[in-house]
């Protein structure tokens, strides 16, 4: 009876100590390439998990930041493309 009654309490007491990493699993699975400014709450505690959460979301800032250049720097490329070829077209054309 005792064997049972321990490992009902271990069952138990195990589940609430890894409730954490389960809730940061879930909310790392959201995060994708679409929604990157999502950040994992972080509680005040400086456990383990906290500070693995921390590091996550500087990583997802720096790859906001990485993807938010690339957008820039395409659009400012395809801009500096598009304007000479429009300006040879149009000389072709007159």
């Amino acid at each position: 009876m005792s064997t049972l009654l321990i490992g009902f309490f271990s069952y138990y007491f195990m589940g609430q100590f890894l409730r954490p990493l389960e809730d940061l699993n879930k909310e790392i699975s959201e995060v994708t390439a679409h929604k990157l400014t999502t950040q994992i709450p972080v509680r005040d505690s400086n456990d383990e998990i906290d500070v693995l959460a921390k590091s996550f979301n500087t990583m997802i800032a720096r790859l906001d930041d990485v993807f938010q250049s690339q957008k820039d720097f395409t659009a400012s490329a395809s801009h500096e493309i598009r304007t000479p070829i429009t300006r040879m077209a149009f000389q072709l054309e007159i």
